[in-house]
């Protein structure tokens, strides 16, 4: 006789699980969507340096907020971050940035592009993935 690899628990059991569930998964996530806003504000910092100038200069003002799934730009540490975020060249006193893109697909150069870049990998769905499958293993 074959083995079911089904394992049946009482209704109850179930029901306790679900409501656990629900109570849990909420936080989860907002744990991982504020682990994951550290993960682009270091890879935007990253891509800043890399560009040099005055992205580099601008960098470090890219910084995730604690207890909240937001990536900031921190203008009043460093004034010139917009500047390098979104270019410039229109005024004379924004000759000193990259040239505008504009407000499509391509905007930005430090935060935006890995922004588009990383919400569309295969690790930032995965991190999500594994945290509602963590969440639902019952006892």
């Amino acid at each position: 006789m074959a083995v079911s690899p089904l394992k049946y628990i009482p209704l109850a059991t179930f029901a306790n699980d679900m409501r656990i569930l629900t109570a849990s998964l909420p936080r989860l996530l907002a744990e991982q969507d504020e682990a994951q806003a550290g993960i682009v504000a270091k890879m935007a910092r990253a891509r800043g340096a890399q560009l040099g100038s005055v992205h580099a200069h601008a960098a470090p003002g890219i910084k995730a907020v604690n207890q909240a799934p937001i990536v900031r730009l921190f203008g009043n540490q460093h004034p010139e971050i917009f500047g390098a975020e979104f270019g410039g060249g229109a005024r004379p006193r924004t000759r000193q940035f990259p040239p505008w893109r504009g407000k499509g697909q391509d905007a930005g150069y430090m935060l935006f592009p890995v922004m588009r870049e990383y919400t569309d990998s295969k690790p930032f769905y995965d991190a999500y993935f594994d945290t509602v499958k963590n969440a639902l293993r019952f006892r």
